[in-house]
């Protein structure tokens, strides 16, 4: 029988060589049909005999190096199929966030729904009643002082109501109207800022960016940042000057919370610094506001804010009762304001006057709002051009919805930018917010109302009334697609060489209109106007913002070629706007 010698199972020489008669030790008891057992070459195992360093097999058996061999193959084998599949379901999970990216992306793309225009509604008190009696339940239920408030629709106040009383401490007690007048705090500043854009806007500031020095030569602050840099008008219109919060007015007196002259405190403020480098992080101030109104009435009133005010917002605007101080008479009629139990004093504000200083009444503040969101091109307070201007925005804050102007806080809400401007002094707050695309707005006067008066604006004035709003408006100006009488000749594909991503414009009839499929999207209705002629329209359905603003098709006229006597169809049309030579030219695609 064959004799097999194992030469090592360990080392890359591995192999099995055959034994020769010397190797074997013909007296050893060994049975051939004995299994290999790992045995060395210095065993005492008297079955085995060595020769040469190397055990003596006898039979055919199998070996124990080739069942190793077989065992590392397997788990070899084993883990490289756990590696591939472990591969396999990586490539698939990555393929499946891949795709839900995407769809994501798409998803963010929503229809980008136009604004309707603010046209008159005769009815629209009636239409929002439900809502107007649901605020109106809202606010009696709350524990405050006194209420004005009103809410503005284009050129009228459509609802107005005050609530509460003046004194709680009076007896018969009075009951507030929308004519009381109340402590407005920080929409100070926006009269303020009126002042800047009314100058601007009748050239008497050249630019926005013009420094503070060149309308008073004496001011002067520390700046330990950027010495080249100087503080501008829009810096402190848009509180990125830098300057502090407040400004050095101590000590104040009991009726006055800055009893000093702009000469002194020009001096105070050379002596004060900068506490943030200009341009780099907005900071809300009060200090910034009033050197920006005492400036400007040093260089266009003789120093006199009270009579620039007057001169270039108030009279204007035709707002009688918003004044900077008040009359015996006038304050006994201002409702009261308590902190913690005690009975609030209503102060004047000195230099501050241009940041917080005034008082004003709802009615005050609706005039001004209609002024500010009219749309007419005559008897305008300020130009289009700079109204836009005070109502952009100047800074989106990391969160991506705090938003802020000069001076608004503003938040866009379902596609709309709502523009707001708090005030809260002493127990006292104040609020106006509008939407000036829309051309509608709320005003709201309160004492010991601070728990809720934020909750009542967005509650009702965002969240209800203006979507209401919106829809009813959007639904009035929903515009007819006109079919022509011979829409046939118009339907079907259409292909040119004159824009280069443009694969298929296709024309179909649905839904009694013409839809045109741009790449097999329904982006456009073929709206028609005269023979041959269409007017695109945009499909808001399908239309995201971005897409409408890069692609610039609204209003832009298709004038197709005659139709043809020999099929009736027209064979073709021009697009002037689709095409960076201005020209494009579709032809009907050949039938196949």
């Amino acid at each position: 029988m064959p004799l097999y010698v194992v030469t090592g199972c360990s080392t890359k020489g591995e192999h099995f060589v055959p034994m020769t008669s010397n190797d074997v030790n013909h007296n050893s008891p060994m049975n051939p049909h004995r299994k290999l057992h790992s045995v060395s070459p210095f065993s005492h195992d008297n079955t085995f005999n060595t020769r040469n360093n190397r055990p003596i097999i006898y039979g055919p058996e199998k070996k124990l190096c080739t069942k190793y061999r077989w065992l590392v193959f397997l788990v070899l084998s084993l883990v490289v199929v756990v590696f591939v599949m472990t591969g396999l379901f990586l490539w698939q999970v990555h393929l499946r966030h891949k795709s839900e990216a995407a769809q994501s992306i798409k998803q963010s793309q929503k229809p980008c729904q136009r604004l309707p225009k603010p046209i008159p509604l005769p009815d629209l008190r009636q239409f929002l009643s439900s809502k107007l009696k649901e605020m109106e339940e809202f606010i009696t239920k709350k524990k405050f002082g006194a209420l004005s408030a009103n809410v503005v629709y284009r050129d009228n106040i459509i609802w107005s109501g005050a609530f509460g009383v003046i004194s709680r401490s009076e007896k018969p007690s009075r009951k507030p109207k929308t004519s009381s007048i109340y402590p407005c705090a920080s929409i100070s500043k926006v009269l303020t800022a009126l002042i800047v854009y009314k100058l601007f806007d009748e050239s008497k500031i050249t630019s926005l960016d013009d420094p503070v020095v060149k309308f008073d030569a004496d001011f002067k602050i520390k700046n330990p940042f950027d010495q080249k840099h100087n503080i501008t008008l829009r810096n402190l219109l848009d509180m990125s000057s830098g300057i502090p919060r407040e400004a050095p007015c101590y000590p104040s007196t009991k009726n006055n919370l800055c009893p000093y002259n702009h000469s002194v405190m020009i001096k105070r403020i050379q002596n004060s610094s900068l506490l943030v480098e200009p341009n780099t992080i907005l900071q809300y101030s009060n200090f910034g506001y009033a050197l920006l109104g005492n400036v400007l009435a040093k260089a266009f009133s003789g120093g006199d804010y009270n009579a620039l005010v007057k001169k270039y917002v108030l009279v204007p605007l035709g707002m009688k009762n918003t004044m900077l101080a008040l009359n015996s008479k006038q304050l006994n009629d201002v409702p009261r304001a308590y902190i913690d139990g005690k009975l609030s004093s209503v102060v004047n504000w000195g230099w501050l006057d241009p940041a917080a200083g005034f008082f004003t009444t709802v009615e005050d503040l609706s005039k001004m709002v209609i002024h500010l969101m009219s749309d007419s091109n005559k008897d305008r307070y300020l130009s289009k051009y700079t109204t836009r201007l005070l109502f952009s925005i100047a800074n989106v804050m990391t969160d991506g919805v705090t938003i802020t102007g000069t001076p608004w806080e503003m938040s866009p809400i379902d596609g709309i930018v709502h523009r707001t401007k708090g005030g809260s002094i002493y127990g006292y707050r104040a609020l106006v917010a509008m939407v000036p695309e829309l051309r509608i707005a709320m005003n709201v006067l309160c004492s010991n109302c601070e728990e809720f008066i934020y909750s009542l604006v967005q509650t009702y004035f965002d969240a209800k009334i203006v979507p209401v709003l919106r829809q009813h408006l959007s639904k009035l100006q929903q515009m007819k697609i006109v079919l022509p009488p011979n829409y046939s000749a118009y339907v079907g594909t259409y292909v040119t060489n004159d824009i280069p991503d443009l694969r298929s414009f296709v024309i179909v009839k649905e839904d009694k209109k013409l839809s045109a499929y741009v790449n097999k999207v329904p982006y456009f209705y073929l709206n028609y106007t005269a023979p041959r002629t269409f007017k695109v329209v945009i499909n808001t359905d399908q239309m995201s913002c971005l897409n409408e603003y890069v692609i610039a098709n609204v209003n832009e006229v298709l004038v197709f070629d005659e139709i043809s006597s020999r099929d009736d169809l027209s064979h073709g049309f021009i697009a002037s706007g689709a095409s960076p030579s201005g020209k494009a030219y579709l032809y009907r695609a050949p039938s196949k």
